[in-house]
């Protein structure tokens, strides 16, 4: 597990006694893991609103969700066709992956991820 997993698996275990958004370092995957907070996508976080749209781009939410979807049905993937799938329906997508999949990969590993 990379430390963009790490540390989604880290805050997600330790919230509510945390700030979701702190100590990412990069926009990237922070912005995955709110967005997978937002939808209700870790365990034992509520669907809700955690962060403003600065935070919470909509381009690597929607990766998230896909990884994360795709994931769920296919747990024996590779990170390369989880990127490939991710960019599925996002406009403009980025060329390359920037943490998503590690942060998605690394709930899933916890057993935090759930897609419903």
């Amino acid at each position: 597990m990379g430390v963009y997993g790490k540390h989604a698996v880290a805050l997600a275990r330790a919230y509510p006694d945390c700030d979701l958004a702190s100590g990412w370092g990069k926009g990237c995957p922070k912005a995955a893991f709110l967005g997978l907070c937002q939808e209700g996508f870790v365990a034992g976080i509520a669907k809700g609103n955690y962060g403003t749209k600065r935070t919470c781009s909509h381009k690597n939410k929607q990766y998230a969700m896909n990884i994360a979807r795709y994931l769920m049905s296919h747990p024996e993937t590779t990170k390369a066709k989880l990127w490939a799938e991710a960019k599925k329906g996002v406009a403009s997508p980025a060329k390359n992956e920037n943490g998503q999949c590690d942060v998605v990969l690394g709930l899933f590993d916890a057993g935090l991820l759930k897609v419903e």
